[in-house]
């Protein structure tokens, strides 16, 4: 026999030349201690599978935990969020910390990791590489949160990420998310109307368009929305779903799948949106072209199977129109900001504006408001006061 080990860390006998490590990883349904073993070569491979599984069963010491590379922590704290997140943020937080952390600092000890080295080896790097402060922010939070799952568990005391800061730095500006004017909204819903000779759509998808632009819904809600959530008597549609392409967990694969989320991107995304009379003709013209029961989606690909249409083939044929009319290429999110702009314009009020859009707050809502240049001219010559002109005049 090989002897046992210190307790609580498993054993490991040998018979015959071979080598079985066994742990105990809690009770059975009995109440019986419960045991995991393999049998190896060697004693060291032994001692590998045996750390590896306390890792897994989370049965290392907290002093054992801080000694481990961030990499391995990652893991730990991914494993923990996969079913806290919904799938669409999972995929940005693993990308976030494989593209922009592991690489950085995955090497390093937890217990010997500084601020000093996730502010240059992370910050000034993303900097470097002339990455946006948004990308920024992404990484800095994502950083705090896992340190703070650390300090959580006892396996670190204090945050490195207390002396971090990513303030000074100067980013290149955020993309800026533009909104139509009137001519190019005319346009793009007559390309969206366009048919063939025979009757046939040009666009299959062309509808979606006009319609997410006189409701303001995301791309997201607008593929989640089922003809059970359609009041068309009423004039008036329920946003309870979504629709995302997420990676799939559960395949070897690694592909994506679409995923209906019973549940909207805020909380103030469940929303009720009055329709105008030009997307109630828009709808019903949608159900007489894809209309096969409640339980389907409005934007479905067909009665064979109750599933949505795919986001990529929206937007390519929404760059295919904006092609066509001269347009300068904008993502299908510009509908949701022409949808705000023009409320703006045309006086709503803002708080009106925010719940339409399903924002939790104005500031977001102001984000989405495009000050036209001649809305800012009209702002400037207020300042035209007759006193003043009269002076210059003199």
């Amino acid at each position: 026999m090989a002897g046992r080990r210190t307790n609580g860390s498993g054993s490991i006998f040998e018979n015959n030349g071979k080598y079985t490590a066994q742990l105990r990883v809690g009770k059975n349904e009995n109440g019986k201690p419960k045991f995991i073993k393999k049998t190896f070569k060697t004693q060291r491979e032994c001692n590998d599978w045996l750390e590896e599984m306390r890792k897994s069963y989370g049965q290392l010491s907290q002093s054992e935990y801080s000694k481990l590379a961030l990499c391995e922590l990652f893991q730990l704290w991914f494993d923990y969020k996969k079913d806290r997140l919904k799938p669409k943020s999972l995929d940005r937080i693993e990308s976030t910390v494989n593209t922009h952390i592991i690489p950085a600092i995955g090497s390093h000890r937890l217990c010997d990791i500084t601020s000093e080295e996730i502010q240059r080896l992370v910050f000034d790097n993303m900097q470097k590489k002339g990455l946006s402060k948004s990308s920024m922010k992404k990484a800095y939070d994502d950083l705090n949160n896992f340190f703070k799952f650390c300090i959580d568990r006892d396996w670190l005391d204090k945050s490195p990420m207390r002396r971090v800061s990513i303030d000074n730095y100067n980013c290149k500006p955020e993309k800026i998310v533009n909104s139509f004017d009137r001519d190019q909204m005319i346009a793009i819903i007559v390309s969206s109307l366009e048919q063939y000779g025979n009757g046939t759509p040009v666009y299959e998808c062309g509808l979606i368009f006009p319609i997410m632009y006189l409701t303001g819904m995301r791309i997201s809600e607008a593929l989640g929305l089922k003809w059970g959530c359609v009041n068309l008597a009423n004039e008036w549609i329920d946003i309870k779903a979504t629709v995302v392409n997420a990676k799939d967990r559960n395949s070897d694969k690694q592909g994506r799948q679409q995923i209906v989320q019973e549940s909207g991107k805020t909380r103030n995304s469940l929303r009720r949106i009055p329709l105008s009379q030009a997307a109630l003709k828009l709808l019903y013209k949608q159900k007489e072209r894809r209309y096969y029961g409640e339980d389907y989606f409005v934007f479905n690909i067909g009665r064979e199977e109750i599933r949505a249409m795919e986001a990529h083939n929206i937007s390519r044929s929404f760059t295919n129109i904006l092609k066509k009319n001269n347009i300068r290429h904008e993502g299908v999110h510009s509908l949701r900001h022409t949808f705000a702009t023009d409320l703006s314009e045309n006086d709503v009020d803002e708080i009106v504006i925010k719940r339409l859009l399903g924002h939790s707050n104005s500031n977001v809502t102001m984000r989405y408001i495009d000050t036209r240049f001649k809305e800012m001219k009209k702002a400037v010559k207020t300042l035209d006061t007759e006193d003043i002109i009269c002076l210059l005049d003199e």
